[in-house]
Protein backbone atom coordinates (compact mmCIF):
# COMPACT_ATOMS: atom_id res chain seq x y z
CA UNK A 1 0.00 0.00 0.00
CA UNK A 2 0.98 3.30 -0.66
CA UNK A 3 2.65 5.21 2.72
CA UNK A 4 -0.08 7.27 4.71
CA UNK A 5 2.13 10.36 4.28
CA UNK A 6 2.14 9.64 0.68
CA UNK A 7 -2.03 9.57 0.78
CA UNK A 8 -2.10 12.63 2.96
CA UNK A 9 0.35 14.97 0.41
CA UNK A 10 -1.67 13.82 -2.71
CA UNK A 11 -5.06 15.32 -1.13
CA UNK A 12 -3.96 17.88 1.19
CA UNK A 13 -0.69 19.29 -0.56
CA UNK A 14 -1.48 18.71 -4.05
CA UNK A 15 -5.69 18.88 -3.96
CA UNK A 16 -5.84 15.41 -5.07
CA UNK A 17 -9.07 14.39 -3.83
CA UNK A 18 -10.98 11.46 -6.63
CA UNK A 19 -8.80 8.52 -8.24
CA UNK A 20 -9.91 10.73 -11.51
CA UNK A 21 -8.15 13.74 -10.50
CA UNK A 22 -5.25 11.45 -9.72
CA UNK A 23 -5.29 9.98 -13.42
CA UNK A 24 -5.83 13.00 -15.11
CA UNK A 25 -2.99 14.73 -12.94
CA UNK A 26 -0.09 13.40 -15.45
CA UNK A 27 -0.26 12.33 -18.85
CA UNK A 28 1.10 9.04 -19.95
CA UNK A 29 4.28 10.78 -21.00
CA UNK A 30 5.22 12.79 -17.58
CA UNK A 31 3.27 10.21 -15.12
CA UNK A 32 6.25 8.11 -14.01
CA UNK A 33 8.56 11.53 -13.40
CA UNK A 34 5.90 13.19 -12.34
CA UNK A 35 4.76 10.60 -9.18
CA UNK A 36 8.46 10.85 -7.98
CA UNK A 37 9.05 14.20 -8.51
CA UNK A 38 6.24 15.66 -7.43
CA UNK A 39 4.99 13.27 -5.07
CA UNK A 40 7.22 11.15 -3.71
CA UNK A 41 10.19 13.36 -3.55
CA UNK A 42 8.80 16.75 -1.60
CA UNK A 43 7.39 14.22 1.29
CA UNK A 44 9.37 14.75 4.47
CA UNK A 45 9.42 10.90 5.65
CA UNK A 46 11.16 10.45 1.82
CA UNK A 47 13.23 13.90 0.51
CA UNK A 48 16.81 13.22 -0.04
CA UNK A 49 16.43 9.20 0.02
CA UNK A 50 16.15 8.63 -3.84
CA UNK A 51 17.76 5.93 -3.68
CA UNK A 52 16.58 4.04 -0.98
CA UNK A 53 14.20 0.83 -1.19
CA UNK A 54 11.13 2.24 0.35
CA UNK A 55 11.40 5.59 -1.72
CA UNK A 56 11.91 3.10 -4.98
CA UNK A 57 8.64 0.77 -3.42
CA UNK A 58 6.64 4.00 -3.12
CA UNK A 59 7.59 5.32 -6.80
CA UNK A 60 6.08 1.69 -8.02
CA UNK A 61 3.54 1.48 -5.79
CA UNK A 62 2.02 5.06 -7.45
CA UNK A 63 3.20 4.13 -10.59
CA UNK A 64 0.85 1.35 -10.42
CA UNK A 65 -1.83 3.01 -8.75
CA UNK A 66 -1.84 5.65 -11.38
CA UNK A 67 -1.72 2.99 -14.33
CA UNK A 68 -4.90 1.23 -12.23
CA UNK A 69 -6.71 4.54 -12.00
CA UNK A 70 -6.11 5.24 -15.90
CA UNK A 71 -7.73 1.84 -16.54
CA UNK A 72 -10.78 2.79 -14.40
CA UNK A 73 -13.64 4.25 -16.76
CA UNK A 74 -15.34 7.49 -15.82
CA UNK A 75 -18.39 7.55 -13.96
CA UNK A 76 -21.24 8.68 -15.87
CA UNK A 77 -23.49 11.13 -14.68
CA UNK A 78 -26.22 9.20 -12.77
CA UNK A 79 -23.56 7.81 -10.76
CA UNK A 80 -21.78 11.06 -9.31
CA UNK A 81 -24.40 11.35 -6.13
CA UNK A 82 -22.26 11.70 -3.35
CA UNK A 83 -22.64 8.27 -1.54
CA UNK A 84 -22.37 6.11 -4.38
CA UNK A 85 -19.64 8.35 -6.05
CA UNK A 86 -17.64 7.99 -2.52
CA UNK A 87 -18.17 4.09 -2.54
CA UNK A 88 -17.17 3.60 -6.05
CA UNK A 89 -14.09 6.06 -5.68
CA UNK A 90 -12.82 4.97 -2.18
CA UNK A 91 -13.17 1.11 -4.01
CA UNK A 92 -11.40 2.20 -7.57
CA UNK A 93 -8.32 3.62 -4.79
CA UNK A 94 -8.44 0.52 -2.92
CA UNK A 95 -7.70 -1.84 -5.79
CA UNK A 96 -5.29 0.26 -7.37
CA UNK A 97 -2.76 0.03 -3.95
CA UNK A 98 -3.58 3.70 -2.74
CA UNK A 99 -4.89 3.80 1.09
CA UNK A 100 -8.72 5.04 1.01
CA UNK A 101 -9.39 8.45 1.38
CA UNK A 102 -11.35 9.60 4.30
CA UNK A 103 -15.15 9.09 4.02
CA UNK A 104 -15.26 13.40 4.88
CA UNK A 105 -14.13 13.74 1.44
CA UNK A 106 -15.55 13.89 -1.91
CA UNK A 107 -13.61 11.21 -3.41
Amino acid sequence: LVDPSIASFITENMGLQSAADFKHYWTESDFATGLQEDVVARVEEFKNQQNSAQYKLQVSRLRAAWKKATETPQLSESETSSNHRTEKTSASIATSGMQPMPTTLTV
